[in-house]
């Protein structure tokens, strides 16, 4: 029994770390991408960008572990259908209770991975990911920018100056080329003879110059100034940047939840603060769905295995999702959303495992 047990823990472990690296390396790259396109008007250097990337790593472990187990235990077992494997064991006289106790092994070291992850380390890594921006933005507050070289200013704009100088809370500018887009589809270039840029009021001001824009359809407009006042965000002032929800430790939350007067305020951050303790259970029920759905899926071909194991997956999260999002709109309280939840799969659950029961062992 031991070999048993052994065995196809083995087999779960082995198909979910080849899920899990997949999974994790593309939506982490992904995402990666993504955030950089919004930090690069920050210059960050080559060592943030890799702090940032290990960080997203950590922080999606939470989100491709149970996809990966999911998807590890489907495929094990369908691999042990097609060989014979599964009418082999049956055949030795172990029942469907002798399958579920190497199951639900696999499944609480998951649950117990997620757990921790969700609970303790994910917070944290949200957490150092915006005190990376506030250091970012504080770094650049402090510097003048560049001279003779491309730099990003704000969300759509590049700026080239021929000499730069910070005096006191202001970024004087000489020499300068502008390139930014002030509408979806308006592109415009400022030359100017000097400038200023105010960070604190998110202020960049032009002196004497030229302003030529054009529009999609092609027309161009000039403009002669003697003082022009460009309003940019510079990703907003640090003061600006708190930790949300997702970015407290469990203590922070609880303190804030006592605080918290109004009910939809109070219901969000109780979702957050339930979120992080019965997150991880539907690891156990996505384990167990795999194993019941494994003996209903009578196809040969693994992408149509796979399609069908992810929309079973999309399903299963769209559903607690928009549970969920009725708990955070304040409609339903958020541990009656979880309840209501857990208990409409188990009872499916359970009716499946009965009919898997009965057909396959009598």
């Amino acid at each position: 029994m031991q070999t048993f047990l052994k065995y196809h823990i083995k087999e779960y472990l082995n198909y979910t770390l080849l899920f899990f690296i997949v999974f994790i390396l593309i939506i982490s790259l992904i995402k990666w991408v993504l955030v950089v396109e919004k930090l690069i008007e920050f210059n960050p250097s080559f060592f943030n960008l890799v702090v940032i990337f290990l960080l997203i790593l950590i922080q999606f472990i939470s989100f491709t572990l149970p996809l990966s187990a999911f998807m590890g235990v489907l495929f094990s077992l369908h691999r042990m259908g097609v060989e014979n494997e599964i009418l082999g064991f049956y055949t030795l006289g172990l029942s469907i209770k002798d399958f579920l106790k190497p199951l639900l092994l696999f499944a609480f070291i998951v649950f117990v991975l997620t757990f921790i992850n969700r609970c303790y380390i994910l917070p944290r890594v949200k957490r150092t990911q915006k005190l990376i921006k506030i250091e970012l933005i504080k770094k650049q507050m402090s510097q003048p920018i560049p001279s003779k070289k491309p730099y990003p200013l704000g969300k759509n704009g590049f700026i080239y100056v021929v000499n730069s100088k910070k005096e006191g809370n202001e970024n004087k500018l000489e020499g300068i080329f502008f390139l930014t887009r002030r509408e979806p589809q308006k592109t415009g270039i400022f030359i100017a003879k000097d400038g200023a840029i105010i960070y604190k009021k998110n202020l960049f001001i032009l002196n004497n110059g030229w302003g030529f824009f054009r529009d999609v359809k092609k027309n161009i407009e000039i403009l002669k100034f003697e003082k022009y006042i460009l309003k940019i965000s510079f990703s907003n002032s640090v003061k600006s940047l708190y930790f949300k929800r997702g970015e407290k430790t469990l203590k922070e939350l609880k303190n804030d939840i006592k605080k918290i007067t109004s009910k939809e305020r109070r219901y969000r951050y109780l979702t957050e603060y339930y979120h992080r303790f019965l997150y991880a259970f539907s690891v156990i029920l996505l384990t167990i769905s795999a194993f019941i759905l494994s003996f209903y899926m009578k196809v040969s071909h693994k992408f149509l295995i796979f399609f069908l194991g992810m929309g079973f997956y999309l399903i299963f999260y769209t559903i607690y999702d928009f549970l969920i999002s009725l708990a955070e709109s304040g409609k339903v309280h958020p541990l009656m959303a979880y309840l209501i939840f857990y208990g409409l799969f188990i009872i499916l659950l359970s009716f499946m495992y009965l009919r898997v029961k009965k057909k396959q062992f009598g």
